[in-house]
């Protein structure tokens, strides 16, 4: 029995009931409807429903009549990283030319692509877009950074700035992550302090985290507290054991010796220092000093 034939009874030829379907399903899980009251057979359910709707959509001539369910599917694509979804809901979205035009849909194409990894086709949607806004802008900058090519996430934010485009705060985030990735510690300072500096931003928490990350990189606990202060990030427990996580992360024993005197100075009893701390000698095979956290 086909697909389409099995799940006849729930779609029509409207890709807006198929996809309600899905949802409601997907409702009805989260609200704890006993349904299904095994994980797996749920899983395997909704997966089958959509395979089912992947099936229908290839053998149907579909009218996509609301925006807000074909946006759905898009994200849905992108979310799953499903690179062979992707490529059949923009096939099918090609041949309704209202659709196809319209920028919210083309912008999420862009990000679509770009989180299923293929950085080549998310550019040549950009490079088709008739308005690129900063959504559009900022989800080819994230896909790169996403993908560890810190140069071209940059290169595509200095493109951006030409076209007096302004970034947002997720913007930044991509840049941050793209200078974490390529270990550019200096770009990585510079983006932060543009943050409030040229657009009046107030870093928020995932901009702390990258910047953490990034510092960590610089080995030495001087340039790391100048930096922090440079930054005015204050160094509270919270931020001392990011600094602590991520030298556990890149493998710095001794910067990580240094900051976790300094979370000890302001809590000599918290009990994740020691966990990260024991971590860290394990991980840098220094049993004997790890056995010591560990106790």
């Amino acid at each position: 029995m086909s697909c389409c034939f099995a799940l006849g009874r729930y779609y029509d030829e409207d890709i807006t009931s198929w996809w309600s379907r899905l949802q409601t399903e997907e409702f009805h899980y989260h609200g704890k409807a006993k349904h299904f009251p095994n994980d797996s057979l749920w899983s395997q359910h909704f997966l089958n429903m959509k395979d089912g709707l992947f099936c229908c959509l290839d053998s149907r001539v579909v009218n996509f009549k609301n925006q807000s369910d074909v946006l759905d599917l898009i994200k849905w694509c992108g979310k799953e990283k499903d690179l062979c979804k992707a490529r059949r809901i923009h096939s099918k979205i090609q041949k309704q030319v209202v659709i196809c035009r319209n920028v919210y849909v083309s912008t999420a194409l862009v990000s679509m692509y770009a989180k299923c990894g293929t950085l080549h086709e998310a550019q040549r949607v950009f490079d088709e877009l008739p308005i690129k806004n900063i959504v559009s802008w900022t989800a080819l900058i994230s896909g790169y950074a996403r993908a560890g090519n810190s140069k071209a996430s940059r290169n595509w934010y200095n493109k951006m700035r030409r076209a007096w485009v302004v970034p947002n705060k997720v913007t930044f985030v991509s840049l941050l992550c793209a200078c974490s990735h390529g270990g550019l510690i200096d770009e990585g300072v510079e983006y932060f302090e543009s943050m409030k500096r040229d657009y009046g931003m107030i870093p928020e928490t995932d901009h702390i985290v990258y910047m953490v990350d990034l510092i960590a990189r610089a080995g030495d606990l001087s340039k790391v507290e100048a930096i922090l202060s440079r930054l005015s990030i204050q160094p509270s427990i919270t931020n001392w054991l990011s600094l602590l996580g991520a030298c556990q992360r890149h493998g710095n024993v001794s910067l990580g010796e240094k900051v976790f005197k300094q979370v000890l100075k302001l809590q000599p009893n918290q009990d994740l220092a020691y966990v990260l701390m024991s971590n860290i000698y394990m991980d840098a095979t220094h049993e004997e000093n790890a056995k010591l956290f560990a106790n």
